[in-house]
């Protein structure tokens, strides 16, 4: 039963695709021989792709080269972080033995008054099982000091972004 229906799909897929090509061709004044040989007529020659350019932003782009999200990067981040919340000393790269721990060093560390008010890590995908996240999130625990991290293959937008991290600081 799988077989013939592998078979009927093909050949209904086969014959749709040829009659929609058909139509494509009768609007478009080609003929199917043209469209069958890759040939077109001057007027409709394919150009040329050009390569996607990065935006600064870190854009990422699919299988396809087409464009995906637009990430936050490192650097967004920290610049966020200085703007919006401008009464906390944010330190950048922090290691993880600060607060009595081993791991992956914070991404960032938010200090008011001389303590350690909030850690932040961006974080791969698939990244939040290894023993190095999860020693740095333990030792925030340990230490009482608010945790929280971003995936950095998300959007992140900037209000969403912006709203955790307040009520991480809560």
């Amino acid at each position: 039963m799988g077989l013939l229906d592998r078979v009927v799909k093909k050949a209904v897929g086969d014959v749709l695709t040829d009659k929609a090509s058909d139509l494509i061709g009768q609007v478009s004044g080609q003929t199917s021989s043209a469209r069958g040989k890759g040939e077109y007529p001057a007027q409709q020659a394919p150009q040329a792709q050009q390569a996607p350019q990065d935006t600064g932003w870190g854009r990422r782009f699919n299988r396809r080269g087409l464009p995906s999200i637009e990430y936050k990067d490192h650097a967004w981040f920290a610049a966020m972080l200085k703007e919006d919340f401008g009464d906390y000393l944010v330190r950048e790269y922090v290691p993880v033995a600060e607060l009595g721990g081993d791991g992956k060093p914070y991404d960032f560390l938010l200090i008011k008054n001389g303590a350690a008010c909030g850690a932040i890590m961006l974080t791969e995908h698939n990244k939040t099982n290894n023993r190095a996240f999860k020693g740095a999130k333990a030792a925030c625990q340990a230490s009482g000091v608010p945790f929280i991290n971003f995936f950095d293959f998300m959007a992140n937008e900037p209000d969403y972004v912006i709203n955790r991290i307040r009520g991480l600081l809560k």
